[in-house]
């Protein structure tokens, strides 16, 4: 039997590398090349890490800067004067009047020979003033009483009447009636008239 002849020292072909061995060469920059990138790779995230500090830095600054501008802007703003006030309150006022229930209930009550003349509203009252025209005294009352049993009219008031000559001896009762808005409680105007 011959005899075998086992290396147990554990060098094999890629430990007994030669310098000049292109397989070598090519482990070895492979090797530097790893080691370059993982440099560069470091060196790249702690400039992100530093660039993103510097950003969370300035967004901070430019929050609180916003922030105080803000408060500043809604300081000055809650500060109305008096007549934006009152300018605001008789919009409101004007917005909530119930115009729907006003038309609807003038629609539902409309008789021949009686005209709607205008309806007129301001910003200085919480009312409708609304002026009719009937061929005479007895008509006029009628629809007035007519208009008063509908709820949106029953605070109403007849607050002006007259007799107008329409010309070719044509003379018509007018009459001015308020209807005070039924959100508001009062009966009159709340500056006192028109």
């Amino acid at each position: 039997m011959k005899a075998l002849q086992i290396d147990f020292s554990g060098r094999s072909r890629l430990f007994a590398l030669n310098a000049a061995d292109p397989v070598c060469l090519i482990y070895v920059g492979l090797l530097v090349l790893g080691i370059a990138l993982v440099g560069s790779g470091a060196a790249f995230a702690m400039r992100l890490n530093t660039q993103s500090s510097r950003l969370a830095k300035a967004i901070a600054q430019i929050e609180s800067t916003t922030q105080r501008a803000r408060d500043e802007t809604a300081a000055q703003n809650s500060q109305l004067s008096t007549e934006e006030t009152e300018a605001i309150n008789a919009a409101v006022i004007q917005l909530n009047y119930p115009w729907l229930s006003l038309f609807k209930g003038l629609e539902e009550h409309a008789k021949p020979g009686i005209s709607l003349i205008s309806i007129e509203t301001g910003a200085q009252r919480e009312s409708a003033k609304i002026v009719v025209d009937a061929p005479g005294i007895d008509d006029a009352l009628s629809y007035v009483q007519g208009l008063k049993v509908d709820p949106v009219f029953s605070s109403m008031s007849l607050v002006k009447q007259e007799t107008v000559n329409l010309g070719n001896n044509v003379n018509v009762m007018r009459f001015t009636l308020e209807a005070p808005s039924s959100t508001s409680g009062r009966s009159t105007s709340r500056r006192g008239g028109s």
